[in-house]
């Protein structure tokens, strides 16, 4: 690549950056809703009881992730998918609204399941080889996803 082509890359970056050019970007696919809690350590065995340090939620799928990023960046973007019509599902569409992400088709279905995980991860920033995919049955009972 010649170095007048990336001066012009910077340019239309910086014509993004500042506003005096829109770009659309749509994005998608999955959006999910990861439960995150921080521990000292992670499980040394079968069953046992680790308590937590930290807590959060985070927003995560690869799809609405880049959404929020292209965001950030100042460009416009759509982010399309489906969750349930169910407290993570509204707390994604929330987050997305926030971060400017238009939700138009970020579509919220009555008899779905919204994509909820839970990680451990340790007090080094590692995740624990253990994600826990799951959601709240009907019944508000613990369902596996």
């Amino acid at each position: 690549m010649s170095a007048s082509a990336n001066i012009e890359d910077l340019s239309a970056l910086a014509d993004v950056a500042s506003g005096a050019r829109c770009v659309q970007v749509i994005c998608l696919g999955l959006s999910a809703l990861d439960q995150v809690w921080r521990v000292d350590r992670l499980f040394a065995g079968n069953s046992e009881k680790i308590k937590a340090i930290d807590y959060g939620t985070l927003g995560g799928g690869m799809a609405a992730n880049a959404a929020v990023a292209v965001a950030r960046l100042g460009a416009s973007v759509a982010f399309w998918g489906r969750a349930g019509d169910d407290a993570a599902g509204h707390e994604m569409r929330s987050a997305f609204a926030a971060e400017g992400v238009d939700v138009e088709n970020f579509r919220l279905f009555p008899d779905g399941r919204s994509s909820v995980s839970g990680i451990i991860v340790d007090s080094s920033g590692g995740a624990a080889d253990r994600e826990l995919p799951w959601s709240l049955s009907g019944s508000g009972r613990l369902a596996s996803a």
